[in-house]
């Protein structure tokens, strides 16, 4: 893995995700991770999995976290190598240095460094969080890496649509709330067709139109407003939360809520 750099408008300082794929002759899995203002990353570990291929978890001051890697189950956690480079002694992050991704798969050593204050005491915890989940069984059976993300159903700002250009296909949304925070559910890249779903009253519902691509499953569409129904669309009741597993061509979606 490597990083992609983007100034505060989401506009790349270097190749968009569509030239990094045509560099390297491949797809990749791109993960993004939005900061709200005043939120900063206090933890961040290199899990090393095995095989040897090396990840990058990250924990911030508002308790939110992420693993920039293919989920692991309960079972397969313990063969994992962590390496902490920031801790709640250690302040906040301000720099991050990182070696750039090699075109070929078996020189792609990941080279990961940080600055920190120094001068602050944050609360981190020990190991990087996991989510306590199992990949369901649609997506076990497809022979793909599956990623986790998740976020909140509640007070829910507005919704951008990341679709594929290729097929059109909802690769994953970015959620907007009434607090000013952001969440991603899904492979979000700034390169691809983008549409706002705007929020004019407080939705109740969401709707998504489920299928599959490749035998794989996907999400196809999303939208606040559906004016009867169809075959092939879930609606979901804006509580609870929201998990979106998402791999190189599929996306499967959870809806937790506690009634």
């Amino acid at each position: 893995m490597s990083f992609h750099a983007h100034n505060r408008c989401g506009l790349q300082s270097g190749p968009s995700p569509s030239q990094v794929e045509w560099m390297y002759g491949e797809e990749l899995i791109w993960i993004y991770f939005p900061l709200s203002s005043g939120e900063k990353i206090c933890g961040i570990w290199i899990l090393t999995l095995p095989g040897g291929l090396a990840t990058v978890a990250v924990y911030t001051t508002l308790g939110r976290s992420c693993n920039f890697g293919p989920y692991q189950e309960i079972e397969r956690r313990t063969d994992i190598r962590l390496q902490r480079l920031n801790g709640g002694s250690d302040g906040f992050v301000t720099s991050l240095y990182y070696n750039n991704l090699r075109p070929k798969s078996t020189e792609r050593v990941l080279r990961v460094a940080v600055s920190s204050t120094k001068n602050t005491i944050a609360d981190v915890p020990k190991n990087p969080l996991w989510p306590i989940s199992k990949i369901p069984d649609a997506c076990r059976s497809t022979g793909q890496q599956w990623f986790y993300s998740e976020g909140t159903l509640e007070s829910v700002r507005s919704i951008d649509i990341y679709k594929d250009r290729s097929n059109s296909n909802c690769v994953s949304i970015l959620i907007h709330y009434e607090n000013s925070t952001r969440e991603v559910l899904g492979q979000w890249r700034f390169d691809h067709v983008i549409n706002a779903m705007e929020k004019y009253e407080v939705p109740y519902l969401i709707h998504l139109y489920l299928g599959f691509v490749k035998g794989i499953p996907c999400v196809k569409n999303i939208c606040f407003n559906l004016e009867k129904d169809y075959t092939g669309w879930v609606t979901i009741v804006m509580r609870g939360r929201l998990v979106w597993w998402f791999s190189e061509l599929g996306g499967y979606v959870v809806h937790k809520y506690d009634v």
